[in-house]
């Protein structure tokens, strides 16, 4: 095996164990969702159950995201590609390992920045990942980029959540209506969060099943020789 292939292989496990610790910073930040709209499900089955709307303020708070570690992405391979003249296979290897890098880190870091309520996930995992090669995912991220530092990030159904909750504590009394609009809206959200972590579940298996096969691999071809 060259020592080419050894560093392509080094760098595509590097970018994959680093990938697998940001989806679980997304399934961390979901469930911590989650964990958030129950307790305002249960603050509006009170109100619906006609006890005293003192009792149900106690849940009905905005959902506030979690906390942003400062050592966020401390720990993350960031070596940079070390330069070499290469052709044919070793090129293609290398050019589809920083691809997946920088629109990987890239895509996760505007979701997380949207959980979090906090621009740093975007701009800590958009250096990891590099530049782009594609002009219009450069134009696209800059557009992004713009409108996260700019404003808070936040994710819509969760500001409307949050507005909602802002009027329903307001008043004396809750009306009917607006409870019944709030349910649905909570139902909505549960299942945006529900089909996103199930997706972030299946990445994550399909990541950890490449590395395996990869290992496993390299592992049968030195045992056969």
């Amino acid at each position: 095996m060259s020592r080419w292939e050894v560093d392509s292989i080094e760098g595509y496990l590097n970018y994959t164990k680093s990938l697998l610790d940001v989806l679980n910073s997304i399934s961390s930040s979901l469930s911590h969702l989650g964990h958030a709209r129950l307790s305002l499900a249960h603050g509006l089955t009170l109100v619906e159950n006609k006890k005293p709307l003192s009792l149900a303020r106690k849940h009905l708070k905005a959902i506030q995201p979690t906390c942003f570690s400062s050592n966020f992405g401390k720990y993350f391979h960031t070596q940079d590609d070390i330069a070499k003249i290469v052709s044919g296979k070793d090129l293609i290897v290398r050019e589809g390992v920083k691809e997946m890098k920088s629109i990987g880190f890239w895509v996760c870091g505007v979701f997380l920045s949207c959980l979090y309520g906090d621009a740093k996930p975007y701009t800590e995992l958009r250096k990891i990942g590099g530049g782009f090669e594609s002009c219009i995912v450069s134009t696209l991220d800059l557009k992004i980029s713009e409108n996260l530092v700019k404003k808070i990030p936040c994710v819509s159904e969760i500001k409307e959540i949050n507005n909602f909750v802002a009027r329903l504590v307001a008043g004396d009394e809750v009306k009917d209506d607006a409870t019944n609009e709030f349910q649905r809206n909570l139902c909505d959200v549960g299942k945006i969060f529900d089909d996103i972590s199930t997706e972030v579940n299946h990445l994550f298996d399909d990541v950890m099943t490449q590395r395996t096969e990869l290992v496993d691999g390299f592992r049968l071809k030195k045992y056969q020789k």
